[in-house]
């Protein structure tokens, strides 16, 4: 046994005197993980890679508003702003009148910033960003606008708000830099009718 003699400690005492004390001592915090990033050229750079793969496997054909849309995300300067349909519910939901009220403006979405959110979220958790994976969340973004689009036509007939926000949509189809103004998109804008009646 080692044991405390004549006042003196042996080595093993020392030994597990010295690792209960250490077991006491606050231990350091680790440090947190540095922030992912998704900067504008390495969107633009999985965009073309998505895009390479659609052109390879014979999408452009059969997807011309999912093509349109890759294409132009990857564009400078190009208006990628939309409006889903919970935007437009939220917008007339508003008060009639009210001065609070927020513009058409305040309820709309970037689909740029919908990617980097995705490429986010894959690698913070360690996983790969596939061609599949972006053309999928794309497509979402397709069917998206069509639901904002579609929100107008069959909702708050009476609403007398409803005829600007579909001019304003009318307006985006006609611009070349819009997402609206791709195919798909922009006919189904150019049905939109006014109320019966």
């Amino acid at each position: 046994l080692d044991l405390i003699v004549d006042g003196f400690m042996g080595p093993k005492t020392q030994l597990v005197l010295a690792r209960a004390v250490d077991s006491l001592k606050p231990k350091p915090k680790p440090k947190p993980a540095e922030p992912v990033e998704v900067t504008d050229d390495q969107l633009d750079y999985q965009l073309r890679i998505a895009e390479e793969w659609m052109t390879e496997n014979g999408f452009p054909k059969s997807r011309p508003a999912l093509i349109c849309f890759l294409r132009k995300l990857g564009l400078k300067g190009i208006d990628d702003t939309y409006f889903e349909a919970e935007g437009i519910h939220r917008f007339f939901r508003q008060k009639l009148g009210s001065k609070s009220n927020a513009g058409l403006q305040d309820f709309s979405l970037s689909a740029r910033r919908v990617l980097k959110t995705y490429m986010k979220t894959q690698r913070t958790r360690g996983l790969p960003i596939k061609p599949e994976g972006m053309i999928q969340k794309i497509q979402g973004l397709v069917e998206a606008v069509i639901a904002g689009v579609r929100a107008t036509d069959i909702s708050y007939c009476h609403d007398p708000r409803r005829p600007g926000v579909q001019r304003e949509l009318k307006r985006l189809s006609t611009r070349s830099d819009s997402l609206y103004s791709c195919p798909g998109i922009k006919e189904r804008i150019g049905d939109l009718k006014g109320c019966a009646g």
